[in-house]
């Protein structure tokens, strides 16, 4: 099948077209995504981010060989937060694989006016789905 010149020069026109529509849209500067314009995070995510540093780093302090991590946290209605970490120790290393032992959950309960840790203990086992589902049952019947 022969195409005429006119169907090239239609598809020469069109593959122009949509080149200049993306030139276009690289240099186009959306008012909300100026450089000049300051952006910032949400202030809740400032808030939970401050709120899991804070456990973490208190874990670290209760013993710098521990390996921390932040598992889940909630803020409660009455000024505190309840963060579970786990931690465990690196026992051996062979290469870039490291092996270590059963860790624990700890449950860092910390004071969201003055940024105070208030408790620091070991969590028993299904401390986890148990915060996850009170902060749920809470915050669903506060804003109600």
């Amino acid at each position: 099948m022969r195409h005429s010149k006119r169907h090239y020069a239609f598809a020469l026109f069109i593959f122009f077209l949509m080149l200049l529509v993306t030139v276009i849209g690289l240099f186009w500067r959306h008012p909300t995504t100026d450089s000049t314009q300051e952006t910032s995070l949400p202030a809740y995510v400032i808030f939970q981010n401050k709120i899991a540093s804070m456990a973490l780093d208190h874990c670290y302090q209760q013993n710098p060989d521990w390996r921390c991590r932040g598992i889940t946290l909630c803020a409660w209605p009455n000024g505190t937060a309840t963060a579970i970490v786990y931690a465990n120790y690196t026992i051996k290393c062979i290469g870039s694989t490291c092996y270590s032992v059963n860790g624990t959950y700890y449950r860092v309960v910390i004071n969201t006016t003055d940024w105070s840790v208030v408790k620091f203990e070991p969590a028993e086992e299904g401390i986890v789905q148990r915060v996850i589902s009170e902060c749920g049952r809470v915050w669903n019947t506060t804003e109600k």
